[in-house]
């Protein structure tokens, strides 16, 4: 039994797989199976041995052209007996040391390992060597040092791993590190928190998605720097990803539907810093508005509605509300209608699910950035959107207002409507 498997989706850039292969028959450490797993046979097991030959202990395994990139991971999982697992991708060229140093970092009290990615999204602007003559190069080992040890190309994370001194348990959230391009596992403590979540479809999430489940299961997050790979990144892609990968992160917000969840699918890199904005917002009273608010809402014959921000009296006046948002914890609130600490700037909802959503004045209180993500994202699950706009919003937040309404006009906005009351203002958006 090998003491280590190397787990790899491939699919097609022959190129870069040969370059990957071609460094891990240089480890130090030779005490592992490599398991390549295609789709739609889009290199073959013959292509494969041409490249391999004998300088690799590898199983290649081919699945449907149609499965994920989480599917293809937990298949190689099934077919490994192997104790330490390391998952890289097929564009991942790493040091010699690469799997000592995962190894030892899990026989030493690691659960599962982040190692380092130089270059993670930007080395193919860089002037690193041409692939053919970084593959011919009898210097590969040394110019693949030289590279990641350079100083050119850090780890996009490289912030995030300085701010806690390189130990990422220190962070809030490590899971947010968590990506699988070079990562390891102990077998036992993936098979205790589960594979890969195959509901992931396309591009990214299901990574950050395991880490969370480890975090929460109370399993460790190492980082090692030494354990290193080279990015060579597949620009041609980019666009393909980004929309998959958001379609992804509202599936990873319903599965969790928490606001730290939700704010890091906004803001990937700052998410942490709005936590407790929002967690301790507290708006201004507007118990004045009942009825005005309860006559227009019902007038509109809606029948299932959506309100952004708890209100007690609004969810006693109105029975067609199905759906409470607010940032804030709201254990103390006593009704049986579905609650969620979401703060409403990504949810998991599909398009057009509510007939319309209220927008109380907690609107007001959220940063002023954020302001017209929210409104568009709560026109993009309901058909109407009411924005309550109290007397006492100030002039700042006024024009952030407009600004923000402005915005919607470019998103197949039918029309908008000002209705105007004594203590308030409803303005209303239809799709």
């Amino acid at each position: 039994m090998e003491n280590c498997s190397i787990i790899i989706p491939i699919y097609k850039r022959i190129d870069v797989l040969s370059l990957t292969l071609h460094a891990l028959s240089l480890q130090n450490n030779k005490d592992f199976k490599v398991i390549l797993v295609d789709q739609g046979n889009s290199i073959g097991i013959e292509k494969i041995h041409e490249i391999v030959g004998d300088r690799l202990e590898y199983e290649y395994v081919n699945l449907p052209i149609d499965v994920t990139v989480a599917e293809k991971r937990n298949k190689a999982i099934e077919l490994t007996s192997s104790k330490h697992l390391i998952f890289i991708d097929s564009d991942i060229v790493v040091s010699k040391d690469f799997v000592n140093e995962h190894i030892s970092t899990l026989e030493h009290g690691g659960d599962s390992v982040v190692g380092y990615i130089y270059g993670k999204s930007t080395i193919d602007d860089k002037p690193y060597p041409p692939l053919p003559d970084l593959f011919e190069s009898d210097r590969f080992s040394e110019l693949i040092y030289e590279i990641g040890n350079g100083g050119h190309f850090y780890d996009e994370r490289e912030e995030a791993f300085q701010s806690c001194n390189y130990n990422i348990m220190n962070l809030k959230a490590p899971w947010s590190l968590y990506w699988s391009g070079n990562i390891s596992i102990r077998k036992e403590v993936l098979e205790e928190t589960g594979g890969f979540d195959t509901g992931f479809c396309g591009w990214g999430g299901e990574d950050i998605e395991l880490g969370y489940r480890l975090i929460k299961g109370g399993f460790n997050i190492s980082l090692n720097k030494k354990a290193y790979g080279i990015h060579l990144h597949d620009h041609s892609r980019v666009t393909d990803r980004k929309n998959q990968y958001a379609r992804n992160l509202r599936y990873f917000v319903g599965k969790y539907p928490r606001l730290e969840i939700e704010l890091y699918s906004v803001f990937p890199v700052h998410w942490h810093l709005f936590v407790d904005y929002y967690k301790n917002i507290t708006p201004s009273n507007y118990a004045s508005f009942e009825y005005e608010i309860r006559n227009t809402i019902k007038s509109l014959f809606h029948s299932n509605i959506n309100i952004l921000g708890y209100d007690e009296l609004l969810v006693k006046l109105l029975i067609q509300i199905t759906s409470i948002m607010d940032p804030r914890r709201l254990d103390y609130c006593e009704t049986n209608i579905k609650k969620y600490e979401l703060s409403g700037l990504c949810t998991f909802f599909a398009e057009n699910f509510f007939d319309a959503t209220i927008i109380t004045p907690l609107w007001v209180e959220y940063h002023h950035n954020h302001i017209h993500l929210l409104f568009e994202e709560m026109l993009r699950i309901s058909k109407y959107i009411h924005i309550i706009v109290p007397w006492w919003v100030d002039q700042n937040k006024k024009i952030t207002l407009l600004s923000a309404l402005g915005k919607l006009g470019n998103k197949s906005v039918s029309n908008f409507k000002v209705d105007s009351y004594d203590k308030c203002k409803i303005v209303t958006v239809k799709k």
